[in-house]
């Protein structure tokens, strides 16, 4: 049987939409894989070995802080299943045979306006600055599966 590793920036569990996907997804991969270790937020018991990376508030618009921590906790796997982003040098520490990215679409536009009006200024430069763009996605570009 094959290993996975399932990493979220989503707290996984039924409190919103990206932690009651990524909730699906791990009972999926534990269905047809050996899940050896889930890297998350946040957690209801899941039944597999799972991390918490908690970031005490610290770096909050900075996802790159994920793709570092969790790959410092990462070991091999055979598949790597990614909800949220980025997970560049996640993927280089599992070194997986399949990357599987669960990619949500979203109107940049829209979601810049929206938060604007309801939060004000939109801080997630990884968003609209070009080269950090660029790194964001890399590991989605390269992935063997996008959902």
């Amino acid at each position: 049987m094959k290993t996975s590793v399932f990493c979220s920036t989503a707290p996984i569990g039924k409190g919103h939409g990206g932690g009651i996907v990524s909730y699906h997804e791990v009972m999926a991969l534990k269905e047809t894989t050996e899940l050896v270790k889930v890297l998350c937020p946040k957690a209801e018991e899941l039944g597999v070995p799972t991390e918490l990376i908690d970031l005490n508030g610290q770096y909050p618009n900075n996802p790159f802080m994920w793709d570092y921590l969790s790959s410092l906790r990462v070991g091999h796997a055979d598949i790597a299943f990614f909800n949220g982003a980025p997970f560049s040098s996640t993927v280089k520490a599992i070194n997986p045979s399949k990357v599987i990215v669960d990619c949500p679409a979203h109107d940049l536009e829209l979601s810049i306006e929206e938060h604007k009006r309801l939060l004000g200024d939109y801080p997630y430069k990884h968003m609209t600055d070009p080269f950090l763009w660029s790194l964001y996605t890399d590991f989605i570009r390269n992935a063997d599966i996008v959902i």
